[in-house]
């Protein structure tokens, strides 16, 4: 094999062929030749002689090879364009040389017409371009060859294709046009996102390609877009957006579980598919990133700044780093700082909802939460920042720092004054700013801060935004650091009750800086506040003054006090100190309107200032709870649970004591009665005393109370000097409701009128304090309990100036109605008939009870009675499934995408209640949360049942008013049983006839034995359960030999049957109930999702 200069192989052999060395073996051969002596810009014949210069056969051409000086070429992809810049290095290079792209190097810029003159552009290659030196960058250190650029217009190329690189060393000169070696992708992606995506499967990719046939693109990540990449994702195909966008938007799912955290991937697209003509090619690079999640999203100029950060593959040696602009180094930077795992207390800090330091992701990876200390002071304000990470550290060298994937926005806002506004012109906000603000910025109000705007000028565009103004300052020096700015607003076309977010341009109109996000939201209120007190007792109040001109736009508000303000409206949340009520306005003598918000105090701790929350539409609004600028201060100390005990019985008592005093190690507790406050003597106590310990973080007390009366309050008095001298008890106005023991039964209760209720008092032989004809009961959202007139205690008496507690009426209840006793039950036993029509579904209401009938003292019985939504189930079996599809019956209260549904053991208030999203617990023993989607009175729902237990029945727990809502989870008095069995033939129905030896043929998989039980049931009974002896019932065999040999040792078994005795039945519908351990304890029957059709054998 030879290179030739000559036209063609078979001219005679010239002084300046080259011969080429041929090694390997067949059918892959190296081939190898010594440049030096061939001419840069030159192409050569490969001519190849099978035999050899002696033998027959002549020699044939090869092809051209071309002498490229050109060593490297970015970028490898371009898109269609009139000037795409390409920078490449070339060691022999010329002003003169001209670079166009083509299919094919040898091809021309114009073919010629049939007829004379004529001539018509090749749509297969660029124009020529005249490279120019780049003087802006310098030729990398391991070559000799000069940095070159050219602009290429692509405009007649076809996206999805690629093309070669062609080069004339000497433009017009003699040298002709040939190929580098390097070709190029004609991007059809305009833009893609996200440009990090997380180690796992079903990571999104969203990019904008007009020319990428829906359903037959494709996509994938890999090391190169060739068939020989090391490591690739699996071939996704691209499909259109859902809503579809301009029909150029497109989306992908990519499986990149088995991809290298910390590395870069070439994004490479197919636009016709596999099957097509076009070649697969790179648009863009991805990284695959560690870091999942991060908080906060925005952070101030100051040193020492915390960001936490949910990451997988971090280590202790993992550190980070904040960049302006590019995290190679270059531009301004933080320095780098090490990684610690992050504690539950700094996760709370944040207002994370991920209940552990570390868990298993939704990806099904391992990841934890890390915390890292970042001094941003030498930061530019104003501006988003890179967050950068090298896995292995400064000292690895597998890794090095790459883009996270994620952006923090440094603010020069330290503090805003107050966080809320009225729905009025020339609002103005008081901000603390950092030393580096200065008069020019702008600040707006927004639903969210469009980082895009650069202008400074923004209008507004209400309801969702207000006009950016100045923000000036006010000529005030912050003694802890920083200065006062002043920003005055026109809030009064913003939504009442709607949180906004503050953004601000800290360059205002100068363009060089876009909008930012703060990091602090306003809320826009009816109601004005100011600071306040209360003391740690029920019935507490805040002053407000309701500023809309109808006082109808306050009425609905709610509010709570808490240590910050949520979205939502669970009461469960963790930043919520009392529960949520209603805002209480009372008409005065004058005329005008007193409005306050009267909360619970009981359990809030003295010394601490908290936030008053206000949610100013309701629950039935959309604008959720938000800081309303008035902090509370409280000043007092002490609640127990429970408030409500049995008689006779020692109860230990939970005591909630203030830090400051409240409680000491040894203190004595005991009961006194109800009418007294203050200092008190021996003589009004009412129970043995009972010294006070420790129990953890809290405080409890065994107390006794035999010898009380059932049915009267009393309340606790503390002696916090114990056995010292000073005996002095004080009576803390702390409620104690003394009951004889209560039990009722249904716990749950559709919203019917005429509803019954048994009610068990006391037990054995005693009525428990219940009188037939007098004693009365009643459900209520809370039992109304009679307040003592005990402003504060001796011992916790305060200095501050304390709002006038005000008692708040109207609580959501029924009638109360007398007990009757029940005809041939136990002493002791009653029936209630109420109408439960006044309380809300999905209510879990609390039994309340009056002994003597009075009304005087009506107390807790410490029964809780759910008030049921739903009514019907379409199924009374389940399977183990990742989606078991349920379809509920529900006349009332049931919200589509709001009300929430999930199978366990026992609902609540009998087990912990199962929030949102919450896991199963390590047994298996509940559901997830799965919400109702439908309209009334049809809702469907899906639940993962996949860990369930085989065998066992289910309650169905429902909340109507799901996680936004202040109710609870409840008994719905439905449940399910997961089967483990079906019919063999796959129908979940079988017909079998009223004769002897009737044979039901079964599978199940797992759980069964020759000791599981099956009865036949008739289809009206509505529960297995109820069974009376008599229905025919036999134990399971095993179907077949091999199925036989299984049941008794061998392998195992699924094939099943059953032989039933049915000639005593009539023709009929029939329901199948199985208990996989017949006589067991462990196991419970159920349906089993199979029904019976019994036939008349004689037909």
């Amino acid at each position: 094999m030879k290179l030739s200069s000559a036209s063609s192989c078979s001219a005679s052999t010239s002084t300046r062929d080259t011969q080429l060395t041929i090694t390997g073996d067949l059918p892959n051969l190296t081939l190898s030749v010594d440049a030096r002596t061939l001419q840069i810009g030159m192409n050569y014949r490969l001519c190849v002689d099978f035999d050899g210069s002696e033998g027959s056969l002549i020699a044939g051409d090869g092809g051209p090879v071309f002498v490229s000086p050109v060593l490297s070429s970015t970028p490898r992809s371009l898109r269609v364009s009139t000037g795409e810049r390409l920078v490449m290095e070339c060691t022999q290079c010329r002003n003169s040389a001209v670079v166009h792209l083509s299919a094919d190097c040898q091809e021309p810029l114009l073919y010629p017409l049939p007829f004379p003159g004529g001539m018509v552009l090749n749509t297969r290659r660029t124009p020529g371009s005249t490279i120019t030196r780049d003087l802006g960058v310098t030729a990398s250190s391991r070559s000799s060859g000069v940095r070159w650029q050219v602009s290429i217009d692509t405009t007649n190329l076809l996206e999805g294709s690629t093309y070669k690189m062609c080069l004339d060393v000497d433009g017009s000169g003699p040298l002709p046009v040939g190929d580098t070696g390097f070709s190029f992708f004609i991007n059809p992606v305009q833009t893609f996102q996200p440009a990090a995506v997380l180690r796992g499967a079903r990571q999104n990719m969203s990019l904008v390609c007009a020319n990428c046939t829906t359903g037959v693109a494709t996509l994938r990540m890999a090391t190169s877009c060739s068939a020989l990449a090391q490591t690739a994702t699996p071939t996704a195909s691209l499909h259109l957006n859902a809503p579809v966008q301009a029909d150029t938007f497109r989306r992908a799912s990519v499986d990149a579980s088995m991809l290298s955290l910390g590395q870069t991937y070439l994004l490479c697209v197919d636009i016709d598919g596999p099957s097509g003509d076009l070649p697969e090619g790179p648009s863009g690079a991805v990284v695959v990133s560690p870091v999942s999640d991060l908080a906060p999203r925005v952070l101030v100029k100051l040193p020492g700044q915390r960001l936490l950060l949910r990451c997988q593959g971090c280590s202790t040696t993992t550190v980070v780093k904040m960049a302006a602009s590019s995290c190679d180094g270059s531009g301004a930077q933080t320095a780098a700082a090490a990684l610690a795992l992050a504690t539950s207390a700094t996760l709370a800090v944040q207002q994370i909802s991920y209940g552990l330091v570390a868990g298993i992701s939704s990806t099904g990876l391992y990841e934890a939460w890390w915390d890292v200390l970042l001094d941003d002071s030498s930061l530019v304000v104003g501006v988003q920042h890179l967050i950068c990470i090298d896995l292995d550290g400064l000292a690895g060298l597998a890794y090095g720092f790459i883009d996270a994937g994620h952006s923090v926005y440094v603010s020069p806002v330290l503090e805003l004054q107050k966080p809320s506004v009225a729905p009025a012109q020339q609002q103005s906000l008081i901000i603390r700013c950092a030393d580096s603000c200065k008069s020019g910025a702008v600040a707006l109000l927004d639903t969210s801060c469009d980082s895009t705007d650069s202008s400074g000028v923004s209008r507004a565009q209400p309801p969702r935004s207000t006009t950016a103004v100045p923000w000036n300052p006010t000529g005030v020096i912050s003694a802890i650091s920083g200065a006062w700015y002043s920003a005055v607003i026109d809030a009064s076309q913003l939504t009442v009750g709607k949180q906004y977010r503050l953004c601000i341009d800290t360059d205002g109109p100068l363009l060089g800086r876009a909008l930012g996000d703060a990091g602090v939201q306003v809320l826009v209120t009816p109601f004005e506040c100011s600071a306040g007190s209360i003391i740690p007792a029920p019935s507490q109040s805040l002053d407000l003054a309701c500023l809309a001109v109808s006082p109808a736009a306050c009425a609905a508000a709610t509010g709570y006090v808490g240590s910050s303000c949520g979205s939502g409206s669970s009461e469960s949340s963790s930043n919520r100190a009392t529960s949520t009520v209603s805002v209480s306005a009372a008409l005065l003598g004058s005329g005008s309107v007193d409005w306050r918000l009267v909360v619970d105090g009981s359990n809030l701790e003295p010394g601490i200032s908290y936030r008053t929350c206000l949610d100013v539409d309701g629950p039935s609004g959309p604008a959720g709870f938000a800081d309303a600028g008035c902090p509370l201060y409280v000043a007092g100390v002490a609640s127990i649970e429970p408030a409500s005990v049995p008689v006779d019985t020692k109860q230990t008592i939970k005591v909630n004591c203030s830090p400051s005093g409240g409680c000491r190690v040894g203190a004595h507790v005991s009961l006194c009665v109800k009418d007294v406050s203050g200092t008190i003597g021996e003589e009004r106590l009412r129970s043995s005393r009972t010294e006070l310990r420790r129990n953890g973080d809290s405080w409890q007390v065994t107390l006794s109370t035999s010898g009380l009366t059932v049915g009267e309050y009393y309340q606790l008095a503390v002696d916090l000097d114990g056995r010292g001298t000073a005996q002095t008890w004080t009576a803390t106005g702390i409620s104690f409701f003394v009951t004889g023991g209560v039990a009722a039964s249904p716990a749950f209760q559709q919203r019917d009128s005429g509803a019954v209720m048994k009610v068990r008092c006391g037990g054995g032989s005693s009525a428990g304090g219940c009188t037939e004809g007098a004693t009365k009961v009643y459900l209520a959202s809370a039992c109304a309990a009679r307040r003592f007139q005990v402003a504060s205690a001796a011992s916790y008496s305060s200095t501050l100036s304390l709002s006038q507690p005000w008692t708040v009426t109207g609580s959501e209840r029924t009638q109360a109605v007398t007990l009757v006793a029940e005809q041939g039950a136990p002493v002791g036993s009653y029936l209630a008939i109420m109408d439960l029509r006044p309380l809300r579904a999905g209510l879990p209401s609390r039994l309340c009870i009056d002994y003597s009938g009075s009304g005087v003292n009506t107390g807790d019985s410490g029964i809780s009675i759910y008030i049921a939504g739903v009514t019907a189930l379409n199924i009374a079996a389940v399977r183990r499934n990742r989606s078991q599809a349920l379809r509920l019956t529900c006349q009332e209260g049931c919200v589509t995408f709001v009300s929430t549904v999930y199978l366990a053991d026992t609902c609540p208030p009998s087990s912990p209640q199962v929030g949102a999203g919450a896991a199963p617990s390590a047994t298996g023993m509940s559901t997830k949360v799965g919400r109702m989607l439908g309209n009334t009175p049809s809702f469907d729902v899906t639940l993962d049942t996949s860990l369930l237990v085989l065998g066992r029945n289910y309650r169905v727990c429902t909340d109507l008013d799901g996680d936004i809502g202040p109710l609870q989870v409840g008994d719905s008095g439905l449940s399910v049983h997961v089967s483990a069995m079906r019919v063999q033939n796959a129908s979940d129905r079988v017909q079998v006839s009223n004769t002897y030896a009737q044979e039901i043929k079964l599978i199940c998989s797992e759980g069964c034995s020759m000791s599981t039980r099956v009865t036949l049931l008739a289809a009206s009974v509505t529960n297995c359960t109820d069974a009376t002896g008599s229905e025919p019932t036999a134990a399971l065999q095993a179907d077949g030999f091999a199925a036989g040999a299984g049941a008794l040792g061998g392998f195992g078994t699924s094939a099943w049957k059953v032989q039933l005795d049915l000639s005593n039945l009539r023709v009929g519908a029939y329901r199948l109930c199985g208990d996989l351990d017949g006589y067991g304890w462990k196991f419970t029957a159920g349906d089993v999702g199979i029904g019976v059709d019994v036939v008349d054998a004689n037909r």
